[in-house]
């Protein structure tokens, strides 16, 4: 997002976030005072419906999912943290791209979901197979696979960005 703010002094940014455990609230003050006026934080749950009020006034031109559980300690505790995340709330944003109009939707995943690479595998691109190693990582593509057949994603821009 400091890259964004950065390179692209029209842009602006809603960060929405939980600030769960894996949060690092010195990175949303590092953004603040780097685009005060273009730098927006809203401590929220990407799978809370009430989302779309704030996205609305907000009117953005893409949707980009960072957003993800992924610690296996974690998911042993607490599945239903997982699916509540990685299935509900990428079906939340996924709703509201497709209720506020022509708003892209990225969905950004890690080696997490895509499994491993040797050393001299090719990077990953949007079209590698997902291949979670973990059956709790399984979650964050499912929220696209799952809700979203693909009738009902026709007409709609959507890519699944890989961040190593």
């Amino acid at each position: 997002m400091g890259l964004l703010l950065s390179e692209y002094p029209k842009a602006r940014i809603l960060n929405i976030d939980s600030m769960t455990y894996a949060a690092h609230p010195q990175t949303a003050k590092r953004l603040e005072e780097l685009a005060p006026e273009r730098y927006e934080h809203a401590k929220a749950d990407i799978a809370d419906p009430e989302l779309e009020a704030s996205l609305s006034d907000f009117n953005p031109h893409a949707i980009v999912n960072f957003a993800a559980e992924t610690h296996v300690d974690k998911s042993i505790l607490d599945p239903s943290a997982f699916v509540q995340t990685n299935v509900a709330g990428v079906q939340n944003l996924l709703t509201l791209s497709r209720k506020l109009g022509n708003v892209r939707f990225l969905q950004v995943s890690t080696d997490e979901v895509y499994g491993s690479l040797n050393p001299d595998d090719p990077t990953f691109t949007e079209n590698h197979r997902w291949f979670p190693v973990l059956r709790m990582r399984r979650r964050k593509p499912q929220g696209i696979i799952l809700p979203w057949p693909p009738t009902i994603l026709l007409g709609r821009t959507s890519s699944s960005l890989v961040h190593e």
